[in-house]
């Protein structure tokens, strides 16, 4: 679908659904005020299968919206297996249409075993239904936590756009929103210190000289459930994370609380790499977390990571494996150490914690050498390399050997 508008009244399939818009890159068109030519939309009438989104070749002024006052609609992206689509464009609930008075809501959901991408980082990304993944993966990114700027506050008036020196731009995109008023974004970044502003609110606005641009998240407002397969959060989920089964990766960040269930996986990274969780971890009985570690000529360490984490609790079983970069296991030295966690708060502990102490098992933890030992610190969720040392006995024991050595020859002596 091109340059249009396409109505879904209770059609199901499994066809890959494409949505592409024809303006200039950098426009940021808005089907509301007057259907521009410029977008592509879907309304979203009834619970709808496809076999994927994708919008390349045009991006920009793509938008999939759920309608039906106070109805609940659920897109199903039902990805077959070895395909993998990318859509840029925005999801969201039928309010995003301030001209429809709309109050339905989206919801999204990944089945199939194959790689659904949500690339978008706009505003529109407010869809309030929840994210569900339960086969193949789902990889969202872009996206960011809410920014506090300074400028010059000045009116602007409804479908008016006004430049604004913010000091510097980091941390701000096209369609990030300005906090405290409706369809008031940024509409395409000017310099390095400027932004241009666009007012869609049907008024002029005010925007005052301390404002902050919203967060926004590539899986709107709701929460994320992690059923099965994978979930890659390589940017900003403003929602918590539960996972009842599946795996949980990427290098992104996750604002809410993370569970990870009996049977689930967490997995940060895509190879190495760092994931935030702004609230609370929770790793439940039964559940794994898998970590890589490297360590190269130097030495140089490198490993998986969580950071940011309120509360951390532990437990299931601890996973290490080697980076394919990595020296050998037999280069490993006694004082090797890497961080996996980096929290406020921590209570209980591994489920395999026994195995701390030993060389490894070779399944959990690669087999170390020599009289190397595995070790883990759970003040500071640091696993180490530790040198088994055998303790030198002790005072008591030594004179106890020594009186039985005196009864030994004693009663040698009387045999004689």
């Amino acid at each position: 679908m091109s340059n249009g508008n396409l109505n879904f009244d209770g059609t199901k399939g499994i066809s890959l659904l494409t949505v592409r818009g024809s303006g200039a890159v950098g426009s940021y068109a808005d089907p509301s005020l007057g259907n521009s030519a410029n977008s592509g939309m879907v309304r979203v009438n009834t619970n709808l299968v496809v076999g994927g989104l994708d919008n390349t070749g045009n991006a920009i002024n793509t938008r999939i919206v759920s309608q039906g006052a106070g109805q609940s609609r659920t897109l199903t992206l039902d990805v077959g297996n070895t395909l993998s689509y990318v859509y840029s464009g925005t999801l969201s609930d039928g309010t995003a249409m301030r001209d429809q008075g709309d109050s339905s809501t989206l919801a999204l959901v990944k089945n199939g075993l194959g790689t659904q991408t949500i690339a978008g980082q706009s505003y529109l990304h407010n869809y309030s239904g929840g994210t569900t993944v339960n086969a193949g993966t789902l990889i969202v990114q872009n996206g960011g936590p809410a920014v506090a700027k300074t400028t010059t506050g000045a009116n602007v008036g409804n479908g008016s756009t006004a430049n604004f020196n913010v000091g510097d731009t980091t941390g701000l995109y096209v369609g990030k929103p300005v906090d405290g008023f409706a369809n008031v974004f940024i509409s395409s970044i000017v310099s390095g210190t400027t932004v241009a502003i666009t007012n869609r609110s049907g008024g002029t606005v005010a925007i005052p000289a301390n404002l902050t641009f919203g967060a926004t998240s590539p899986t709107g407002t709701g929460d994320v459930t992690v059923a099965g397969g994978t979930f890659q959060a390589d940017g900003y989920v403003m929602g918590s994370v539960n996972l009842t089964g599946g795996t949980l990766a990427g290098t992104g960040q996750i604002a809410g609380n993370v569970s990870v269930g009996a049977g689930a996986t967490l997995s940060p990274g895509a190879s190495i790499g760092t994931l935030e969780i702004g609230g609370d971890l929770t790793l439940e009985p039964l559940s794994t977390s898998f970590f890589e570690i490297s360590r190269t000529a130097g030495p140089v360490y490198a490993n998986d990571q969580v950071i940011g984490i309120a509360d951390l609790v532990y437990g299931g079983t601890l996973q290490i494996a080697l980076d394919p970069g990595s020296d050998p296991i037999g280069l490993f030295e006694a004082g090797d150490a890497w961080t996996l966690f980096g929290f406020s708060t921590y209570s209980g502990q591994w489920a395999n914690d026994s195995i701390f102490g030993t060389a490894g098992d070779g399944v959990t933890l690669p087999v170390l050498g020599g009289s190397q030992t595995w070790a883990f610190d759970y003040t500071t969720g640091t696993l180490s390399v530790q040198e088994f040392v055998i303790p030198e006995p002790g005072t008591g024991l030594l004179v106890l050997l020594g009186g039985l050595a005196g009864l030994a020859l004693r009663r040698r002596r009387d045999a004689e």
